[in-house]
């Protein structure tokens, strides 16, 4: 199957647990199974047990049609995790964030104050 390459404005899409929203974007893949969606502007990334994600561009990675991985940036991203205790949410920010839909959220640079 060939790759190819489409141009997306005010994208949302519901993925399992994932709702996510961004004002345009591209989607490059081979078809949805295996795909990397690249959104710009006022990006939202929400997941209904875990938290949500808010950044300038976020690049999302679907491995057999599931939501794998989000890579965020902006100035500065910001993510709010739900806990499973009974404590608030944690909330921080970065530059960027990797969040491994499999795992919990983490910054990779410094967050910022």
């Amino acid at each position: 199957m060939r790759r190819t390459t489409r141009g997306l404005h005010n994208y949302q899409h519901y993925s399992g647990k994932y709702k996510t929203h961004g004002r345009s974007g591209q989607c490059h893949g081979r078809g949805f199974p295996e795909q990397q969606v690249d959104l710009r502007g006022r990006v939202t990334i929400i997941s209904e047990t875990r938290g949500l994600a808010l950044a300038d561009r976020a690049i999302l990675e679907y491995r057999d049609g599931e939501l794998a991985q989000v890579t965020a940036t902006g100035s500065p991203a910001h993510f709010e995790q739900r806990r499973t205790d009974s404590q608030l949410p944690e909330h921080g920010q970065a530059d960027e964030i990797t969040y491994d839909a499999k795992q919990e959220p983490s910054a990779s640079t410094a967050m910022r104050t």
